[in-house]
């Protein structure tokens, strides 16, 4: 099976020396090209261990100016930042000098003030913590933060808000083997963010110290979403991998091989989450070491979120047999295929709150007749009424009459060549309408700059309760919303559906002109029937409805042999309409003079054998299936 199936790719990086030169790459379509020579990325990292395979990088934007930065680690030298300027990489000066061999730099705002502070782990060194007093000034605050002084064997460190106080906690990794001594300050620890700056150690009590392990990283993820912060944490040289569930009181129980985790014996080097699949949650992707191929055959992992908290091993089912020492595992949209964050934008008020003046303006930019200009803005401005007073009005477009959408779409037309000009795909219908990108990053700026357009060019608020990021399996708009197309071995594929509370509001009308006591013809129910389905069956003929809408077909002909079979009131009667249908003597004695309810008799042999869909068709009756299918589309 071929890896173009994902949504987003898995890029790799496998190093077989010490010595790392950094590439930057710059997509463009599915081509790259070495841009690092150019920014000035060229330098090697020293070797002091036997088995070092080089230091950490961090993509960050550290200044906030809306570009990530760059940091790298180093060996007993000055840390290494780059400022990204407009594309533009500038070496800005060290912050902090780097004694001993640096793993992991990490940029976390452990004190909300809105600039980011800086943690650094050191493999047979300390943990430091340095705080951004602004304007690139930085203090160490490691002594004075509560994370543990001792040397140590630190490698990778993750900052989460486990008890979700607003303030980001910290867990760090230590590599230890397992047969030394055992000594407290060797386990992985948890730091529970004080608020002011310092940290409180509650490894013991969260229990999530992981024993003495070959601690290699941990990554903070809901994996049963129930909105609390779960940690995995991957270990190197054969023991079980480590998943923490959240109880939601400060501590933690172990389910690796309850949620299926516990893939036995990896050589876990990386561990990494995406959506790839675009069902909603999270699966991991774990590098391994390829040459112990006794353990899990050696391949990498590919660990499939099943959708309810519990993962499978599903690397062949994708293709991914990959039997090679891989460091680093990154997902990327390599081939820019994937729309899958909607900025969803609701107009609060939207009728209430056009303003006058600016639509004014946009009419006149289009209209030149001056008694068409006059009459729009006096049926603008015409008073209403409440209360029985009558109240001026300076802003919102009468509701009822043809012309308000008119110039609504006039107003929110501006908005369409907004979001023209920024080359954004986008659906609008009226004063609903969703933007969709390929990121959350570019979801939160796509929507904070829209939000702004709207707010100061056509001063329209949005409410922002019902405003937001969302996923499609989450997204909801004229009665459609997406599902996964459900296909074994395809994910990341949607199809589109009807809400289930368009269905329901469909149903209540169907049976309320199927109701047996309307004192409807044959004929005349089918009319009416036909005017209402009809209409929602073009309003949602690009949605995937074959199945209910057999299931309701089927549903709505057992309606109508129940309204047939209470026109025929009298037993005798029955008897011999079930004789014309061709239903013999005695049959049609026992039938008519049946104890059972309409409705039971209308779903039983009685009715179905003998008012059939045929008959029921040369009465003038259409399913909605066939028409359904008559008129759906196709789409290239």
């Amino acid at each position: 099976m071929n890896m173009n199936i994902f949504q987003r790719s898995i890029l790799l990086r496998t190093l077989g020396a010490s010595v790392l030169t950094l590439a930057v790459y710059c997509a463009n379509a599915q081509g790259y090209t070495n841009v690092a020579p150019a920014q000035g990325l060229n330098f090697t990292v020293p070797v002091t261990l036997p088995a070092d395979f080089g230091t950490g990088v961090s993509f960050r934007d550290f200044d906030g100016d809306g570009w990530d930065d760059l940091t790298f680690a180093n060996v007993d030298d000055s840390l290494i930042f780059y400022r990204n300027n407009n594309g533009t990489l500038e070496r800005m000066p060290s912050l902090a000098y780097a004694a001993g061999n640096t793993r992991t730099v990490l940029w976390a705002d452990i004190d909300n003030d809105g600039d980011d502070d800086l943690l650094v782990t050191t493999f047979n060194g300390p943990v430091k913590l340095y705080r951004n007093d602004g304007n690139w000034q930085f203090v160490d605050i490691t002594a004075t933060s509560g994370i543990v002084a001792a040397y140590g064997k630190r490698w990778g460190a993750s900052f989460g808000d486990y008890n979700k106080d607003g303030f980001l906690d910290l867990y760090v990794c230590t590599y230890i083997y397992s047969e030394e001594n055992y000594a407290y300050s060797k386990l992985n620890h948890l730091y529970r963010n004080n608020g002011n700056g310092t940290f409180t150690d509650v490894t013991l009590q969260a229990g999530v110290g992981d024993g003495m392990k070959a601690s290699f990283q941990s990554v903070w993820m809901d994996v049963d979403l129930d909105g609390w912060p779960d940690l995995f944490v991957i270990n190197d040289f054969q023991p079980s991998n480590s998943l923490y569930r959240n109880n939601g009181d400060g501590t933690f129980t172990e389910m690796a091989m309850a949620l299926g985790l516990d893939e036995p014996g990896e050589h876990c080097m990386s561990i990494s989450m995406c959506d790839f699949d675009l069902d909603g949650d999270l699966d991991i992707y774990m590098t391994n070491t390829g040459v112990f191929l006794q353990i899990n055959n050696g391949r990498h992992m590919l660990m499939l979120n099943n959708g309810d908290g519990t993962y499978t091993e599903s690397s062949t089912l994708y293709g991914l047999n990959i039997f090679e020492w891989g460091w680093g595992a990154l997902w990327v949209d390599h081939d820019n295929d994937g729309y899958q964050d909607i900025v969803d934008i609701d107009l609060k008020g939207f009728f209430d709150e056009v303003d006058h003046s600016t639509l004014l303006q946009l009419i006149y930019q289009r209209v030149k007749c001056p008694t068409t200009l006059r009459l729009v803005r006096k049926w603008l401005r015409a008073p209403i009424q409440i209360n029985g007073k009558l109240h001026r009005r300076r802003k919102g477009v009468p509701q009822g009459s043809p012309i308000s959408p008119l110039l609504s779409n006039i107003l929110l037309d501006l908005l369409d060549k907004e979001l023209e000009r920024r080359n954004l795909k986008y659906v609008r219908y009226a004063d609903d309408f969703s933007i969709y990108t390929k990121s959350k990053k570019e979801a939160r700026k796509v929507g904070n700059e829209i939000y702004l357009f709207l707010k100061d060019r056509l001063r329209l608020p949005i409410n922002k309760e019902k405003s937001g990021i969302r996923r499609p399996s989450n997204f909801e708009m004229l009665g459609h919303a997406f599902v996964p197309t459900y296909q074994k071995g395809v994910k990341g594929k949607y199809q589109l559906v009807v809400k289930k509370n368009s269905w329901e509001s469909l149903k209540r009308k169907l049976k309320q002109l199927t109701k047996k006591t309307k004192p409807y013809g044959f004929e005349e129910r089918l009319k009416k029937l036909a005017e209402v389905w009809r209409g929602w069956v073009n309003n949602y003929r690009l949605a995937s409805i074959t199945a209910k809408l057999k299931s309701l077909d089927e549903w709505l002909r057992n309606r109508l042999r129940y309204c047939i079979w209470h026109d025929w009131k009298k037993p005798e009667r029955k008897r011999k309409n079930l004789i014309r249908l061709g239903v013999d003597q005695d049959h049609a004695y026992a039938w008519s003079r049946t104890r059972k309810g309409g409705w039971a008799v209308a779903q039983s042999p009685i009715l179905i054998t003998t008012i059939t869909l045929s008959r029921l068709r040369r009465k003038g009756y259409e399913s909605m299936l066939s028409y359904y299918l008559k008129t759906q589309p196709t789409i290239q």
